[in-house]
């Protein structure tokens, strides 16, 4: 378990440093939503359960004795001289040092996590007491509040939309509208269950700067995304009182995850041109996920005992003839055992390339379903023969987009790679001065929670724990190695070796598209 843990914890920070470095140009050329899908990457990682392989050994059985048992005497000797024999000294074991440091990992990510959901749950509460609600759209309430700096969709399970007053009269009717579709997108997508998972995950990387710089990153893919979808439905024409409707909205906001800052905003602004995405990049990240996940798996061996052949019992002496012939020819051998069967050859089902794309508010799945059944052409059916036709004709036009665009995908992932890491030792200054600032507001934290103490014990929380768990995270968080460990990160990442995995996946579509090709003639 410690080493799956380790394992995963290295790899999930070596993917979040991918991402970070390929998101740039992956957005330019396939889309915001195809950028904010590359994030699933290191969440399917941490999900991914150690891969183990059974290695059978042959193991010697001891003969029986010639009696068919064991001599008793021989066994009273050996028992006597167990009895008898003196104990060995014991030899003191060095300290374990592993259970101390998982306790102050499991500490700090509980803190972690406790803490942003203190904060969550204070200000959802503020809104939604201090809020009047003016009105409800497909189980979502949307109020008035004078807590809300700006409009913010928040509730896993009573599903909110919050606006400050005065924010109506602010904007024009297309502005209001515009803003209002981009906080329904955000529930009905999924977006706020997605932050939720993100901030688990977070958590349990408590200690990494890679993974604070990524989430943050995370959040502003997830918005430019919501973005794409909005312009998707409303068509270019809104783009510019969408964009008003984004500064306004931005500029003010600093509550729920919201991390925005002006440049944060002038790339918002700027992704809004390309909001539409291609099946190629689909295909890259169906791809990226088929090869770069399995490859960075845990592995482990699992060896299985079994009894090794008895040896056949020695033939008994013959006793000595009286005139034996000089010349006996021998016994003929015993025939060989007949060998096992050959298994016989599986044929693969079918290989399916899927991705998501919103549409009205819906999710709609897509999927490229290349039956491997063994028939040819001239057995298909109509219908399959379409099917069949469209299929090698999307796979042409992905591949020949994949090799156009590989040279210059290649230059911008090793610049964006350089810059994540200059970034990444940045937010690591960054961030040992934010631990003086989180200290201070850990404080004032605990003096709300004594304040908050009974309407805490009412929702059913313990505010003892919440202030244990607190301290405890901002004394796990001064003691932590950081330099190792971000050092331990920037080297598990190679560009290379992920541009051999690219190639690896790119060849694999192009030997499919071979076969397809050969059964299309046939």
């Amino acid at each position: 378990m410690t080493d799956w843990l380790l394992d995963t914890l290295i790899w999930t920070s070596a993917l979040m440093l991918l991402v970070l470095a390929i998101r740039g140009p992956v957005a330019e050329r396939f889309g915001p939503r195809i950028a904010y899908a590359l994030w699933a990457l290191p969440a399917a990682r941490f999900l991914m359960p150690t891969l183990t392989t059974v290695v059978e050994r042959e193991v010697p059985v001891a003969p029986a004795s010639a009696t068919g048992g064991v001599d008793p005497l021989l066994t009273e000797r050996i028992l006597a001289a167990a009895i008898n024999s003196p104990a060995p000294e014991s030899v003191a074991a060095p300290f374990d040092w592993m259970p101390v440091i998982l306790g102050v990992w499991l500490a700090g990510a509980l803190g972690c996590f406790a803490f942003h959901q203190y904060r969550y749950i204070r200000d959802a509460r503020a809104i939604r007491q201090a809020g009047e609600k003016i009105g409800r759209f497909g189980g979502i309430d949307l109020i008035v509040s004078p807590k809300a700096p700006g409009p913010v969709a928040f509730g896993l399970f009573r599903r909110i939309i919050a606006l400050p007053p005065g924010y109506a009269e602010a904007c024009t009717e297309a502005e209001l509208d515009l803003a209002l579709e981009h906080e329904l997108s955000h529930h009905r997508s999924g977006d706020l269950y997605a932050r939720a998972a993100g901030l688990a995950l977070l958590s349990l990387h408590w200690f990494n700067p890679i993974a604070w710089k990524a989430f943050a990153a995370f959040h502003f893919d997830q918005e430019a995304a919501c973005d794409a979808r909005v312009l998707s439905r409303r068509g270019r024409e809104a783009r510019a009182d969408y964009g008003r409707a984004i500064a306004k909205t931005v500029a003010q906001r600093q509550f729920l995850f919201a991390h925005a800052r002006d440049t944060q905003l002038k790339r918002r602004l700027q992704m809004m041109k390309s909001f539409n995405h291609r099946p190629a990049g689909a295909l890259l990240v169906a791809a990226a996920a088929m090869v770069l996940v399995p490859a960075t798996a845990s592995r482990a061996v699992e060896f299985l005992d079994v009894p090794a052949p008895p040896e056949a019992p020695a033939a008994p002496v013959a006793p000595t003839a009286p005139a034996a012939p000089t010349n006996v020819p021998a016994p003929p051998a015993p025939p060989a055992p007949p060998a096992p069967p050959t298994a016989p050859m599986v044929a693969t089902s079918a290989n399916a390339f899927v991705w998501s794309q919103d549409r009205d508010g819906e999710e709609k799945r897509i999927e490229i379903n290349i039956k491997d059944n063994g028939k040819d052409y001239s057995e298909m059916t109509a219908e399959e023969r379409a099917e069949f036709d469209r299929n090698i004709a999307e796979l042409r036009e992905a591949l020949a987009e994949m090799r156009a665009e590989r040279p210059e995908i290649e230059r911008e992932m090793r610049s964006e790679l350089e810059e994540a890491r200059r970034e990444v030792r940045i937010e690591k200054i960054e961030m040992k001065e934010e631990l003086a600032e989180a200290r201070a507001e850990i404080e004032v934290a605990i003096a709300e929670i004594d304040a908050n103490a009974d309407e805490l014990r009412a929702d059913g929380k313990d505010p003892e724990v919440i202030k244990m768990s607190l301290r405890t995270s901002l004394n796990a968080i001064e003691e932590m190695d950081l330099e190792s460990i971000v050092d331990a990160a920037l080297s598990s990442v190679d560009v290379d070796v992920v541009l051999s995995s690219l190639d690896a996946a790119e060849k694999s579509l192009e030997e499919m598209l071979a076969d397809m090709e050969a059964r299309r003639n046939r």
